[in-house]
Protein backbone atom coordinates (compact mmCIF):
# COMPACT_ATOMS: atom_id res chain seq x y z
CA UNK A 1 0.00 0.00 0.00
CA UNK A 2 2.64 2.48 0.44
CA UNK A 3 4.49 1.65 -2.36
CA UNK A 4 1.38 2.08 -4.20
CA UNK A 5 0.95 5.90 -2.37
CA UNK A 6 4.65 6.61 -3.22
CA UNK A 7 4.52 5.51 -7.07
CA UNK A 8 1.40 7.96 -7.17
CA UNK A 9 2.68 11.01 -5.61
CA UNK A 10 5.93 10.06 -8.01
CA UNK A 11 3.68 10.76 -10.90
CA UNK A 12 1.81 13.44 -9.12
CA UNK A 13 5.11 15.60 -9.10
CA UNK A 14 5.91 14.24 -13.23
CA UNK A 15 2.61 15.22 -14.56
CA UNK A 16 2.84 18.61 -12.45
CA UNK A 17 6.49 19.63 -14.12
CA UNK A 18 4.84 18.67 -17.19
CA UNK A 19 1.41 20.38 -17.39
CA UNK A 20 3.61 23.63 -15.64
CA UNK A 21 6.20 23.50 -18.74
CA UNK A 22 3.15 23.40 -20.75
CA UNK A 23 1.17 25.92 -18.95
CA UNK A 24 3.95 28.24 -19.26
CA UNK A 25 4.18 27.85 -23.00
CA UNK A 26 0.65 28.83 -23.47
CA UNK A 27 1.46 31.84 -21.26
CA UNK A 28 4.38 32.85 -23.10
CA UNK A 29 2.59 32.38 -26.76
CA UNK A 30 -0.48 34.31 -25.42
CA UNK A 31 1.87 36.78 -24.60
CA UNK A 32 3.53 36.95 -28.08
CA UNK A 33 -0.41 37.20 -29.66
CA UNK A 34 -1.04 40.02 -27.14
CA UNK A 35 -3.53 38.61 -24.88
CA UNK A 36 -2.82 39.05 -21.23
CA UNK A 37 -1.10 36.38 -19.53
CA UNK A 38 -0.23 36.78 -16.14
CA UNK A 39 2.16 34.13 -14.97
CA UNK A 40 1.61 35.19 -11.23
CA UNK A 41 -2.08 36.10 -10.24
CA UNK A 42 -5.59 35.00 -9.34
CA UNK A 43 -8.51 34.98 -11.61
CA UNK A 44 -6.51 35.81 -14.88
CA UNK A 45 -5.75 32.17 -15.55
CA UNK A 46 -9.18 31.10 -15.84
CA UNK A 47 -9.27 32.87 -19.32
CA UNK A 48 -6.11 31.23 -20.60
CA UNK A 49 -7.35 28.54 -21.86
CA UNK A 50 -10.84 30.47 -23.97
CA UNK A 51 -8.20 32.48 -24.99
CA UNK A 52 -5.50 30.21 -26.38
CA UNK A 53 -8.61 28.47 -28.24
CA UNK A 54 -9.06 31.56 -29.93
CA UNK A 55 -5.42 31.78 -30.93
CA UNK A 56 -5.66 27.98 -32.27
CA UNK A 57 -9.12 28.94 -34.23
CA UNK A 58 -7.13 32.79 -35.37
CA UNK A 59 -4.01 31.00 -36.72
CA UNK A 60 -3.13 30.85 -40.18
CA UNK A 61 0.02 28.71 -40.32
CA UNK A 62 -1.35 25.00 -40.43
CA UNK A 63 2.51 23.83 -38.69
CA UNK A 64 1.62 26.38 -35.82
CA UNK A 65 -2.11 25.36 -35.70
CA UNK A 66 -0.91 21.77 -35.17
CA UNK A 67 1.61 22.86 -32.70
CA UNK A 68 -0.88 25.02 -30.68
CA UNK A 69 -3.29 21.94 -30.48
CA UNK A 70 -0.50 19.42 -29.19
CA UNK A 71 0.37 22.10 -26.60
CA UNK A 72 -3.16 22.61 -25.26
CA UNK A 73 -4.29 19.07 -25.50
CA UNK A 74 -1.18 18.10 -23.52
CA UNK A 75 -1.93 20.52 -20.91
CA UNK A 76 -5.42 19.89 -20.49
CA UNK A 77 -4.62 15.84 -20.46
CA UNK A 78 -1.87 16.46 -17.68
CA UNK A 79 -4.03 18.81 -15.67
CA UNK A 80 -6.85 15.71 -16.04
CA UNK A 81 -3.86 13.39 -14.90
CA UNK A 82 -3.19 15.44 -11.65
CA UNK A 83 -6.36 15.60 -11.01
CA UNK A 84 -7.10 11.47 -10.90
CA UNK A 85 -4.12 11.12 -9.55
CA UNK A 86 -4.98 13.22 -6.24
CA UNK A 87 -8.27 11.07 -5.99
CA UNK A 88 -6.81 7.91 -6.32
CA UNK A 89 -4.21 9.49 -3.19
CA UNK A 90 -7.12 10.91 -1.17
CA UNK A 91 -9.21 7.57 -2.10
CA UNK A 92 -6.66 5.19 -0.52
Amino acid sequence: MEKEKALLILFMFMITAVALIFWGWMKSILQEKGYKAHFIGGLSHFNDYPNFLSVIMDEQDKKLKKKYKRIFWANLIAVCLFILTAYLLVKQ
